[in-house]
């Protein structure tokens, strides 16, 4: 003897349906067609997979890609040649601090605590600039401009300095290294190893 199709479905508690597909779920027979299923879905532990094309970003992996890239060696030159065009402010900032030579024509008669005072200046603003330069190659960008903004003073005043005297070896030499240095910084290899530091 068959059963009715209308009759009771003992799981669902309403009318038997028609097979879904799914082991356990059954359409119901009284839904129009064409209407929207709102049962909920059964829940899966499935979750999306990372791609392997995805960028990655991060501290860390910066860290990782200025290692692949390596420190260019024109970074390190640029620092030591802006440490050469520093030191003549440092030994004559100390010079003038403690007044270990004869002064200029200029300071012979200025008291002695604006001698000092400005050789503290100028050693302080030695120190920064080779602090500067050497701080590039963390890398820092920030130092790297700052480094490149001394340098541009130091050639200006050298310029001027010159013009109003007369042009020596050792001015000419020290725009030469300030300007090399300033310079060998902002090539494109160094560029690219101090944009890593941004990422």
């Amino acid at each position: 003897m068959t059963s009715d199709a209308s009759a009771s479905n003992p799981v669902t508690g309403g009318s038997a349906g028609t097979p879904t597909g799914e082991p356990g779920l059954t359409e119901p027979a009284d839904r129009p067609a064409g209407a929207r299923d709102e049962r909920p879905e059964p829940a899966t532990d499935e979750r999306p997979e990372a791609r392997a094309d995805e960028p990655v970003d991060g501290p860390v992996v910066a860290r990782l890609n200025r290692v692949a890239v390596g420190r260019p060696p024109e970074m390190m030159l640029g620092a030591i040649f802006l440490t050469f065009s520093a030191l003549p402010l440092v030994l004559v900032g100390l010079t003038l601090l403690l007044r270990l030579g004869g002064l200029t024509p200029g300071l012979a008669n200025a008291p002695g605590i604006l001698v000092r005072f400005i050789g503290l200046a100028l050693l302080l603003v030695g120190v920064v600039y080779v602090a500067l330069a050497w701080y590039a190659l963390k890398p820092r960008q920030w130092a790297r401009n700052g480094a490149a903004v001394f340098a541009g003073v130091e050639i200006v005043m050298l310029f001027i300095a010159m013009l109003t005297t007369a042009f020596d070896p050792v001015g000419i030499g020290l725009i030469l290294l300030a300007g090399a240095g300033a310079v060998l910084m902002f090539l494109p290899r160094s560029a690219e190893f101090l944009a890593l530091s941004a990422k």
